[in-house]
């Protein structure tokens, strides 16, 4: 058995186990977590993986000004707004509760998640506080849920911040939220429509398909005219335009007025515009694009204070 799944034994088999198994991965965390500031940590994460050092004084490309971002712009309004729970009041007093989709269920224990628990019809499984595994279930019947509920808890332990010192998920209280599952005609999650805007300006579309299969990327700019660019994903083909575009941009606009950078996610299902999440830092400032002059082009789209 090799040191991964000894620690994956130990977390998910008894009270003994999970208990020291706790007490192991606390220490670790004080002396990973704790070794760098933020502000070195970001540092060197950035170096190592962009090959180049972070200019916090006098950022150029996007994923430099998503790293100032997460030192410099981060505060208790971007944290409930990125509390896939709590944001639903923040949407509903902007743009409207039509927008959002249907919340089944929401708590704080992994117990709670079995077949009593859950609607006869299709729901999605997912945790508030971070972008981890997310379960579909369409027919409860057949579910797994001793499985489910032990990728929950570990999930519910998980502190994101941790991954990229993104401070907005530090203080989230972690729970779960089983939503109405949106389809498309295929049955499948719909295309994800994530607008970027910067300095309260839409500016570019990002479609992402195949999530959780074979995921693929797509670029438009605002009035839907195709971007020949890779970034991060591999490309997919183009598409129509979306029946809701306009709607998505004005929405997307309401909602970044706030904020200095902010992708806005939406999901259109038989001609209603759902609402998916707000994210102020994208991958953490590490997804790269296909070379740096796009990124410093996306980069002087947006004007940070220090500009």
């Amino acid at each position: 058995m090799n040191k991964t799944n000894i620690g994956e034994y130990l977390y998910t088999k008894g009270t003994v186990g999970n208990y020291f198994f706790g007490v192991f991965k606390t220490l670790i965390n004080i002396f990973k977590y704790n070794k760098f500031t933020d502000t070195l940590f970001t540092k060197k994460h950035f170096e190592k993986k962009f090959g180049f050092e972070l200019n916090l004084k006098s950022p150029q490309t996007l994923n430099e000004k998503i790293q100032w971002l997460k030192l410099n712009d981060m505060d208790d309004f971007k944290a409930m707004c990125s509390d896939k729970y709590l944001v639903r009041e923040f949407i509903k007093s902007e743009i409207g509760e039509e927008h959002l989709i249907p919340l089944v269920y929401q708590t704080y224990s992994f117990k709670d998640i079995n077949a009593e628990s859950l609607p006869d019809f299709p729901v999605i499984i997912k945790t508030n506080h971070a972008s981890g595994k997310v379960y579909i279930i369409k027919d409860k019947s057949v579910q797994n849920f001793s499985e489910i509920q032990e990728s929950l808890k570990y999930q519910l332990r998980k502190n994101f911040y941790h991954s990229f010192r993104e401070k907005q998920y530090k203080n989230i209280k972690p729970c779960i939220i089983v939503e109405k599952f949106m389809q498309d005609e295929n049955g499948d999650i719909p295309k994800d429509f994530k607008i970027h805007c910067f300095n309260g300006q839409p500016t570019y579309i990002q479609v992402d398909t195949g999530r959780y299969v074979d995921q693929k990327r797509v670029i438009y700019d605002i009035e839907w005219n195709y971007v020949d660019i890779k970034w991060k994903e591999n490309k997919g083909d183009e598409l129509e335009r979306p029946l809701t575009l306009d709607k998505m941009v004005e929405k997307a606009s309401l909602l970044s007025k706030k904020f200095l950078y902010v992708r806005v996610d939406f999901y259109e299902v038989d001609g209603h515009l759902y609402f998916g999440e707000l994210t102020f830092t994208p991958g953490g400032g590490s997804q790269m694009f296909e070379n740096i002059e796009v990124d410093k082009l996306w980069g002087s789209k947006l004007k940070l204070p220090i500009d």
